[in-house]
């Protein structure tokens, strides 16, 4: 007999809102009880039988009693959160798979049947090239049909996230706190999920509404990056951080592990360099690289790698100083000696072909091969 039904849902809710109350604990609980309103109703001697301490079963009964499981549903109406068991039929197949599932996901936007997604981590404090490789892989990635996972953090997980829009491509965000507006973390991002949500993508967390993002969530949160994926891409990481704990996690769940090559004298990059030099994750350059490892065919149309036609002198001049590699305005107006206005004027027409792209600060860098 299934657990979840219209009944039972306010008091699964309530108990996800007690912290000690895990993804193990919930499939304890739910395992000796089978109904969620036992659990709700259990006594101090009946949670300590389902094996729960004694400690955790007397600050559940403490703290059950602030909590009324017919409001915690009246508050997901209200900001339009929607709420799915491991047993609901839209619980993404690939995350029931690994170890320690989340028993609900909280979610805000469209939770479709996720069956060509890849995830993309990395640093929060990252280069002009990894924004760019990111840039780069996440387009191609989104132009071909895959899905984009990440983490919504500052840096790389954002210009993934960001990059996916720009294609018209779908992201998923899953967030280490509540998705209700308060809590998304970070604050930053606020509009970027409204984006992502609009798109047709989703906002998704194992943390009901009103949690906070505190740092412990953060190397939970990343099993389920990791678990929505065919597989994930590292783009810059130190020797450690939470990228390579979601690489670990990829790894222990059969998934694919990819990483982008870095600079070998730079610290953002030893973590990714590492990864690749073990043997653990598959050097890749480009999304066409990842697209042949997981099997998956190009769609019509779905690369940008279009070839530059420049037909000016002054594009002819510019392209000679550009690369994938973001050079600022100014520097470009001391090598080509074609002055500012001219450069400006020439890089917005560039820009608008699709050529280049300004990745921040008037830093100009290429999206397009040269002829």
């Amino acid at each position: 007999m299934s657990i979840v039904t219209d009944k039972s849902l306010p008091f699964l809710v309530a108990i996800s809102k007690y912290p000690k109350i895990g993804p193990q604990r919930f499939k304890q609980l739910i395992t000796h009880f089978k109904e969620a309103e036992l659990i709700w109703q259990a006594n101090l001697s009946n949670l300590k039988n389902a094996g729960l301490s004694k400690n955790i079963a007397e600050d559940f009964i403490l703290k059950r009693k602030q909590i009324n499981p017919e409001q915690e549903i009246e508050n997901l109406k209200k900001e339009q959160i929607k709420v799915i068991t491991i047993e609901s039929e839209n619980y993404p197949e690939m995350l029931k798979s690994i170890n320690n599932p989340p028993f609900l996901l909280f979610y805000k936007g469209t939770l479709k049947k996720l069956s060509r997604s890849l995830a993309i981590v990395g640093t929060r404090a990252m280069s002009a090239y990894g924004k760019q490789a990111t840039y780069n892989i996440a387009t191609e990635l989104s132009n071909n049909g895959l899905t984009i996972v990440s983490g919504l953090a500052l840096g790389i997980d954002t210009i993934a996230h960001k990059s996916a829009l720009e294609a018209n491509g779908k992201t998923i965000a899953v967030l280490g706190s509540g998705i209700n507006k308060e809590n998304i973390y970070p604050q930053a991002n606020q509009n970027l999920t409204e984006q992502i949500i609009n798109s047709g993508g989703a906002i998704i967390s194992e943390h009901p509404p009103g949690t906070e993002a505190l740092h412990f969530h953060f190397p939970m949160r990343n099993r389920i990056v990791s678990g929505l994926s065919l597989g994930t891409l590292v783009i810059e990481s130190k020797e450690k951080g939470g990228s390579l704990i979601t690489a670990e996690y990829a790894l222990e769940q059969n998934r694919k592990l990819f990483a982008v090559p870095g600079n070998i004298y730079k610290q953002n990059y030893v973590g990714t360099n590492n990864l690749i030099k073990t043997g653990q994750a598959k050097l890749v350059t480009n999304a066409e690289n990842i697209l042949k490892e997981l099997k998956i065919e190009k769609t019509p149309n779905g690369s940008t790698r279009k070839i530059i036609n420049p037909k000016t002198e002054e594009e002819k001049i510019i392209l000679k100083h550009l690369n994938f590699e973001p050079i600022n305005i100014n520097k470009l107006t001391k090598l080509t000696n074609l002055g500012f206005s001219k450069i400006s004027s020439t890089l917005t027409m560039m820009e608008l072909n699709g050529w280049i792209k300004n990745m921040g600060n008037m830093n100009y860098a290429l999206i397009l091969d040269k002829e």
